[in-house]
């Protein structure tokens, strides 16, 4: 795996795509988490 730092311009969009991504994927996780406390809570 090689390293081409003049190459980073083009794969910045993928990298933010990468990173959207997962921050999506944790969000829709704690919102879920929260509203099963919601729902469970006595």
């Amino acid at each position: 795996m090689n390293f081409y730092p003049e190459r980073l311009p083009e794969l910045l969009p993928y990298m933010g795509k990468g990173m959207l991504a997962i921050f999506l994927v944790m969000a829709v996780i704690i919102i879920i988490t929260a509203l099963l406390n919601r729902l469970t809570k006595k």
